[in-house]
This record gives structure tokens, sequence and C-alpha cells, in this order.
């Protein structure tokens, strides 16, 4: 990084001299002290500094003289440490906010996890984790800086906004390092949306409950990207109303727009349209936990089903109380999340 040596002190008129010091912060703790001559004032130096983990960083300067009289704190930079992630045909971002730790993102205002409400236990992430939301609060969720490799993005994620409609609970991205955002995304019809969220969008997040059938699944693309794009999570409220929040969970970014059969790679369900009774044949044997869930065409949660394996590779469920219609199945491991198409006549 480079810093720019003062010339003036505090009041900005009077020169800056017996100048002997330089000394940097990251995240409000002195990581080096720097000698510098008294006449460098106003010369611009180059400093590096080897962060403990990728991440996003907030850095300030301060300057002694030779009397040990410190400056005020310079102005302050945020900046991200690490790899971009690239997100190709064999690799993809997830997040689930299962880890106590999570990785150094930019969070602003109330983010955090929340075990009280979650789509996967144990955790969601929200921006009021400690019950309702405040007056006036703002909110960012900044992730770490993606690059698709074939210029497309796919964003798939849960998530319950339980907020005012004079709120904003927004998704934004950003291809210039964060000068300008927009909230236009592409939806899965294809159809350019500005992507908010409120109490009015969706039924269940109006009706006064907070239970498992406010998680909604999104889908959002990008295409034609040609740069390193930035994406947020940001979250206003408003002078006089509040309620209790907006949830996220089980985040995952690809640079592929699947389709159904795509998607499913060696699963085969099958009677498919069914009747009564679903197989679901997972190709192997899955000696880990996962889950298999079953949402309608909006994204209501209809069915959910957790094992800890499975002695074969072969699952059947009772799908008999089920209305006939189109669905989604997810079977989410740690190994990822895949899904396929169901209809049920």
């Amino acid at each position: 990084m480079q810093i720019q040596l003062p010339s003036k002190r505090a009041d900005g008129q009077t020169p800056l001299i017996y100048m002997n010091k330089l000394i940097l912060y990251r995240d409000s703790l002195e990581i080096q002290e720097i000698d510098v001559n008294p006449l460098d004032t106003s010369k611009t130096i180059e400093i590096e500094d080897l962060t403990p983990s990728n991440g996003y960083y907030r850095y300030f300067a301060k300057v002694m003289d030779s009397y040990n009289n410190s400056s005020s704190e310079s102005n302050h930079y945020i900046t991200y440490a690490g790899k971009i992630i690239e997100l190709n045909e064999t690799n993809s971002f997830s997040e689930n906010f299962d880890e106590k730790d999570l990785p150094k993102y930019y969070l602003a205002g109330n983010w955090g996890l929340t075990d009280e409400f979650a789509f996967t236990l144990p955790n969601s992430f929200t921006e009021s984790p400690y019950g309702n939301y405040k007056n006036k609060e703002k909110d960012t969720f900044l992730l770490f800086p993606m690059h698709s490799t074939n210029g497309i993005l796919h964003i798939q994620f849960y998530n319950a906004a339980i907020v005012e409609p004079r709120d904003t609970a927004v998704i934004e991205y950003s291809i210039d390092n964060g000068i300008t955002w927009s909230n236009q995304f592409l939806n899965s019809d294809s159809l350019n949306e500005n992507v908010m969220y409120n109490y009015d969008n969706y039924s269940y997040w109006n009706d006064g409950e907070l239970n498992e059938m406010d998680w909604r699944i999104e889908n959002l693309y990008l295409t034609h990207l040609d740069s390193t794009i930035l994406l947020r999570f940001r979250f206003a409220s408003n002078f006089l109303k509040n309620d209790k929040g907006w949830f996220i969970d089980d985040l995952t970014i690809s640079n592929r727009t699947l389709g159904v059969q795509d998607e499913v790679q060696n699963i085969h369900i099958y009677p498919n349209p069914v009747r009564e009774y679903l197989n679901i044949y997972l190709g192997e044997v899955y000696n880990i936990p996962f889950e298999i869930s079953i949402y309608d065409v909006i994204g209501s949660l209809i069915l959910k089903k957790q094992y800890s394996s499975n002695a074969d590779a072969n699952i059947i469920i009772d799908v008999r109380n089920l209305q006939s219609g189109c669905y989604y199945i997810n079977i989410t491991s740690n190994k990822g999340i895949l899904r396929a198409k169901l209809i049920k006549i």
C-alpha cells in the first residue's frame, strides 16, 4: 500500500517538523512502526503487510515527532487481501453459515449468526441477530471478490425477509471495484428484475409467524461479465416501524446456469411423474449426513427429511399427500447441493 506523509500539523497550517516515525494500524491494532526522515514530509512511501488470512481489513496511520507527540488518525482505508475466488466448471463458492468463525467478510452494522432461526441447522445469517432490528439501521455484508471464467454468475440462496416495505433489503453487485452498484439481475424466467425484498413479496413473510414456511429459495443470474465482481447484501431500516429482520442461509455461487437435467448428474428419480412413492437413486452410498428437501414452484418448503447416512444408494419417499403439480428436490450434504425436478400426478 502507499501512504503519503503529512506536511502540516492538525491545524492544516503549521509546518510539521521533527517527524520521525510512521505507525501503521490494521483493524485498530498497531502492526508496524517505521522510522522516517524529518525531511520526508509530503513524501509517498510504500509498505507491505502480510495479513493473517484472506479477507477485508481496515487500515489507518499516525505519525509521531521526536517528542513522542502523536498525530490524529489518518483517513481509514478498507481493502481486500487475498486471492480472488475463481468460479469455473470445477470450482464454486458456498457458505452455509454453520461455522462459528466465518471468513473475514466485510461486515458493517449488525450482521451476525443466529441459531434462533435457520433453514439448515444450526445457523443462518441476519442483520438482526439479537431480536427485531432497530430504526435507522444500515447494515452491509460484502463477499470476497469473484471472477467467472465464462462471464456467467448463478447466485442461489434461501432467505426470509420479514421486513417493512419501507425498509431496504437488497442484493447488489459491482463490476468497477465498488464505485457503482446495481440490483438488477436476471431471474429464473430470464427476465430483468430489480432485486429487493420485504414482507409484501411473499405471503408467509407477512403472516406474523417465523417458521420454516418463511424460507424461500432465490435464483439470480448475471451474464456477460468480463471483470471481477463484488456482491453484497445491504439492509437499511426506516425511521418508524421495524420487524424481525432479513435472514439468509445456504448461499451458493457458481458460473453455471444449469437446467434441471444438468443439475441432476448421477441422480435418478423415478417414477417421474410420480403418484405415490418416489425412488431417489443417489448413484453412491452417502456415509455422511445429508438431507432431502422438496419445494413447490414458489420456493415454499413442503417436506424435509434428514439422514445420518444411507445403507444403500436408493431412498424411497412417500409423496401421497402432495398435491398434483411441479416440485423441486434438493439433496444437501457437505459435498454441495444437488437438485432435480419432480412432477406429482
